[in-house]
């Protein structure tokens, strides 16, 4: 009997097998003011975008169809990150009011079904990725996140709890009227070292912003909307002011950050931490761009038995998550299969246009625009997609 053939759970945990979660919203800084104002924001990407039809803008101006923001306006600072899926110390997605852990905790531990948190998260028994929205109205820092190498050379007792952190990047949205480039260029990311950057010649620009700008020793490429960009664990990076992004990373919460901008409102720098952990081979850098993908909503079409199906763009594949993209027409229908995919984790799905209906024996969940559904992994290996219209869907496994 395999983990989706488990029938030992109540009908109770039967119908928890598909959960619209709620998000955590973080404020920040460089936040903006898409993530606070849901049914007006996600109209404004719509016509910032131009693909969505009019029957999307009036699914979403429905407030029933919005889902509440937890954490809001607690600094006065504006919202900058959105956790759709985490299950971290500094913060948590919900589900019915409820932190996902303690939902597990009140619906799966005291149940018959054996080794809860095994069925509910697969894999590992915790929240296997964090899945996030980002709106910069002003540029992050510049930063980086570290590799298993560096955490396994500290060979310190207080960092064994820590984990590296690889991620990718979605572009949703950009808005140039935001950009805070001197040149007045589009909004873009940094990512990865040009090319003979040293540790040296980054510490001498840190040191001296004024002579040498620690982001001029970055490669700078201008964002699109479709872009989708995979940053590596130990990749010097940066995202620019006027970006609204999907991010999927490691389930961590570590940032090391190198230079704020010279901001007024400083923030705590890790520069130590930060120069040990940056990947500076070249190599490396030149060809992280490699890892990118353009214009990911383009249409992939297959012929079978003479219909003409909908393909997965399949976008990255890390040992702890696997990211890819649909573009349903109207009426597409696709059946998810978590024992032919191999699935070890639970898995996410997230609407970005349109609207799907995800059943999962007998539940059945509309997911809209800005809307994330999870399966977890134990209940039946079969889940069905159907666009009631024209859709754009992320699985994250």
């Amino acid at each position: 009997m395999t983990e989706h053939e488990n029938k030992n759970a109540t009908t109770d945990i039967d119908s928890l097998e598909l959960l619209k979660l709620n998000p955590h919203a973080v404020e920040k800084v460089w936040g903006g003011s898409f993530l606070g104002e849901y049914d007006s924001g996600i109209s404004n990407l719509s016509n910032t975008q131009g693909t969505e039809n009019t029957q999307n803008s009036q699914n979403i101006q429905n407030i029933q169809n919005i889902q509440n923001l937890h954490n809001i306006h607690k600094s006065g600072l504006p919202i900058g990150e959105r956790w759709e899926l985490a299950d971290l110390a500094e913060g948590s997605c919900y589900y019915k009011e409820m932190p996902i852990s303690k939902f597990i905790e009140t619906n799966f531990l005291n149940n018959v079904l054996p080794n809860p948190r095994y069925n509910f998260w697969g894999e590992g028994e915790a929240c296997p990725y964090i899945i996030k929205y980002i709106d910069a109205a002003r540029n992050l820092s510049v930063q980086v996140h570290p590799t298993e190498k560096y955490l396994e050379l500290t060979n310190c007792d207080k960092y064994a709890h820590l984990r590296a952190k690889s991620e990718c990047w979605l572009i949703l949205s950009v808005d140039e009227s935001k950009s805070d480039r001197g040149d007045g260029g589009i909004p873009g990311v940094y990512l990865g070292l040009r090319p003979g950057v040293t540790s040296d010649d980054m510490l001498f620009a840190l040191e001296n912003p004024k002579q040498v700008a620690p982001d001029y020793l970055l490669n700078f490429y201008p964002a699109e909307v479709g872009d989708f960009w995979v940053v590596p664990a130990g990749t010097v990076h940066a995202l620019g002011a006027g970006i609204l992004l999907l991010e999927v990373q490691q389930s961590s919460g570590i940032t090391y950050r190198l230079w704020d901008w010279e901001r007024s409102d400083k923030r705590e720098l890790h520069i130590k931490q930060a120069l040990q952990c940056i990947n500076f081979d070249k190599k490396f850098n030149q060809e992280l761009v490699k890892l990118s993908q353009k214009n990911i909503w383009r249409p992939i079409y297959m012929q079978m038995n003479g219909d003409t199906y909908v393909a997965e763009r399949k976008l990255f594949e890390h040992p702890e998550f696997k990211v890819s993209n649909y573009l349903f027409r109207r009426g597409d229908k696709f059946i998810f299969s978590l024992f032919k995919r191999k699935c070890r984790r639970a898995v996410t799905f997230i609407c970005l246009g349109g609207r799907v209906l995800i059943t999962r024996g007998a539940r059945t969940e509309e997911c809209l625009p800005f809307q994330t559904v999870l399966a977890t992994f134990a209940g039946e290996e079969s889940i069905t997609v159907i666009a009631s219209e024209k859709s754009k869907l992320v699985i994250v496994e």
